[in-house]
């Protein structure tokens, strides 16, 4: 196996509106793609994204991911389905 420090990270952000993908090399260069999201498969759009940063599956130590979709839909149309819901956050998020 290749050690961690010397390979690639990816980073995911899926949002309502836009997926962000990011490629952060082992020398610290970081290459980022934008694209609309895809809605209800979200996951098409990062791998779509991941696809086009052309890295091989073996250089890549960490795939990080995110989304804002399930909190977008809690604040605006309260809990889901009926259903009682809560959010948790930092102190820092006030």
């Amino acid at each position: 196996a290749t050690p961690a420090h010397n390979t690639a990270r990816i980073g995911a952000d899926v949002g309502g509106t836009f997926t962000d993908v990011i490629l952060q090399r082992p020398d610290g260069r970081a290459t980022i793609r934008k694209l609309l999201s895809t809605p209800p498969d979200y996951d098409a759009a990062v791998v779509e994204a991941a696809a086009g940063l052309a890295v091989q599956a073996g250089e890549v130590s960490a795939v990080v991911h995110g989304t804002t979709v399930a909190a977008s839909l809690q604040s605006s149309h309260g809990s889901c389905f009926g259903l009682p819901s809560s959010s948790t956050t930092s102190s820092a998020f006030v």
